[in-house]
């Protein structure tokens, strides 16, 4: 350590070529060391630029054989130079950069150093993290460090706490987020209980970085272990944060595999007391959500089954359907027709799915629930569901369709009509209602609503 910033102390000849990396020069430099191919394929990413032997330059000593290797690797723009060099003398690497720096092109310089701090940090974290956080060649702390954070190799649980001694420096910084929460994951692959103590004991100050290092936590357990998970979040049931971030894994675990997320949605309903259950409630609705469009039927399943009323399941179903049916309509539709009848019944008696259906179409929405032979009394839930959408979007058309029902269905439905339409255009109202084609009956309904809706504005 002592060696850092002392100018100096390997005599190369000075480069004739500097090296620019491209902009993701940091994840493409992952792989640099383990690629021993041919040199035009590691210079694929880099614009090289030639430059003169500045004349004045003092004569340097002579090379050892590694040394000019590592000077005529970068002279040619490969960057194994560095990468070679930093295996048996980083610090020679962090001299030589130093010494070099402001002969270099302006535009080229980061690169330059960021490909040399990548190579140290490689094989010795600690001294690279020690350059980047005290050169001046590096004009953002941040950029550097998350170099060496991307760059250090956790090959054993020390390695990692080592790390993560390191990163606990930085947690006050908002950009820390790029790397604690990976570097603590890397911890609970060899212990959850001291990942979760380090995360408390450390991050209570910065809510983001603690929620997303919980997060990333408990989709470790949830994948390792189903059983642990749910035993975890019991232990910790009074703390909203780590609620919260279980509930965040569980949401992404069921993007990756549905039936691992129900099963443990299921563990916990019935290994706790229903208020604990209950806080999940927005878990499974956002589950629903990231789910729906590739599993409607285990989505379905899931809501009927999480421990809420049937009525509220299918509500939930129906506000879900919504983004469904803005996404993929007909695919959507399909599938709602291609359910058994008794349950294609119960969807459409639901308010939500005939809304999310009449915003892509009501005319289909209507369509749907008069081919189902449904009671008098849901048929009309029905119609209202559909007006409350229609009227808004097309009063027009929706105003002919009233006009030709029945003076009794028109009496039924008037008020949704003028609630849609009374959100968008008031003045207009009157109108339709003064047209003959509406029953003196329904008018007359019409106009006590639009009353008191005037009444409330």
């Amino acid at each position: 350590m002592k060696r850092l910033l002392t100018g100096i102390a390997v005599s190369f000849p000075f480069i004739g070529m500097v090296v620019f990396l491209s902009a993701n020069f940091e994840s493409n430099m992952k792989n640099q060391g383990a690629s021993e191919g041919n040199s035009r394929e590691s210079r694929a990413s880099m614009v090289i630029s030639q430059r003169k032997v500045n004349k004045s330059q003092p004569p340097s000593t002579q090379s050892t054989g590694e040394d000019a290797e590592f000077s005529e690797l970068i002279r040619l723009g490969d960057l194994r130079g560095f990468h070679n060099k930093a295996q048996s003398d980083p610090q020679g690497v962090i001299d030589y950069v130093e010494q070099n720096f402001e002969s270099i092109d302006h535009a080229l310089r980061r690169g330059y150093a960021m490909s040399a701090l990548h190579a140290i940090a490689r094989v010795s974290p600690e001294l690279a993290l020690q350059w980047a956080s005290q050169s001046k060649i590096f004009s953002s702390e941040r950029d550097a460090v998350q170099t060496v954070f991307s760059a250090w190799e956790m090959k054993s649980e020390s390695d990692v706490k080592l790390a993560l001694s390191h990163a606990s420096d930085f947690k006050g910084r908002e950009w820390a987020v790029s790397f604690i929460p990976d570097t603590v994951v890397a911890l609970a692959h060899y212990s959850n209980e001291d990942a979760i103590d380090w995360i408390r004991g450390n991050l209570a100050n910065n809510i983001e970085i603690y929620r997303q290092s919980m997060q990333g936590v408990f989709l470790n357990i949830a994948d390792k272990d189903p059983s642990v998970f749910w035993q975890t979040i019991g232990e910790f049931e009074s703390d909203p944060l780590i609620t919260k971030s279980a509930s965040i894994a569980l949401i992404n675990l069921s993007i990756r595999n549905f039936d691992a997320a129900e099963n443990l949605l299921n563990e916990i309903r019935t290994s706790h007391d229903s208020g604990f259950a209950d806080s999940y409630l927005n878990t499974i609705n956002s589950i629903a959500r990231q789910n729906i469009v590739e599993s409607p039927g285990k989505v379905l399943d899931l809501l009927i089954n999480s421990g809420i009323n049937e009525k509220a399941a299918y509500e939930l179903f129906g506000n879900n359907m919504f983004f469904w049916v803005r996404e993929s309509p007909e695919k959507a539709l399909g599938w709602l027709n291609s359910r058994e009848q008794s349950e294609k019944i119960t969807l459409l008696s639901n308010d939500n799915v005939i809304r999310s259906i009449a915003e892509f179409s009501p005319e289909r929405a209507i369509n749907s629930i008069e081919a189902q032979s449904l009671p008098k009394e849901q048929l009309i839930r029905g119609y209202n569901a559909t007006l409350q959408v229609w009227s808004a979007s097309s009063p027009g058309a929706a105003f002919e369709w009233i006009s030709s029902k029945e003076p009794e269905t028109q009496k039924k439905v008037i008020d949704s009509f003028v609630n849609g339409m009374f959100s968008i255009a008031p003045d207009l109202v009157n109108s339709y209602l003064a047209s003959p084609s509406i029953a003196n009956e329904a008018r007359e309904q019409g106009l006590q609503s639009l009353k008191q809706l005037s009444l409330k504005k």
